[in-house]
């Protein structure tokens, strides 16, 4: 595909928009060495079609994207930009915390109050921004 962008830098900017700035946070997503996600930044190699399928949920794009993005298929288009992913971090707050929750009733209660002290300072800079 050649819109004008090589791979490497599309993927850093992929990166930057889910959250997932430095090879190694994209290689906690996707299990994918950080060497082998620096190589494809530089633009020293491009992804092959089992990698790309381990980056389409981390980026939160489709197979076929990637697959065109990568020059794997020099005629498709690629899909139209996907909604933000929410961060890891958030995912697994959720799963913890939720009514299916695998943690015991004490430790989710501990849980619960360490995540909202740790975002309580946050709440009002979140409210001062939207305001301005």
């Amino acid at each position: 595909m050649s819109d004008g962008v090589s791979f490497g830098d599309w993927l850093a900017g992929r990166m930057d928009e889910v959250g997932l700035p430095r090879p190694a946070d994209l290689s906690r997503a996707t299990g994918i060495d950080a060497s082998l996600i620096g190589r494809w930044l530089r633009g020293e190699s491009l992804p092959g079609v089992m990698n790309l399928r381990r980056l389409a949920p981390a980026l939160n794009t489709t197979e076929l994207d990637l697959l065109a993005r990568a020059g794997h298929l020099e005629d498709a288009k690629p899909a139209p930009p996907a909604t933000r992913q929410r961060p890891a971090v958030v995912v697994e707050l959720e799963r913890l915390l939720g009514p299916n929750s695998p943690l015991p009733v004490d430790k989710r209660e501990a849980l619960e109050n360490l995540a909202t002290a740790l975002v309580a300072p946050y709440r009002s800079y979140k409210r001062s921004r939207r305001a301005g």
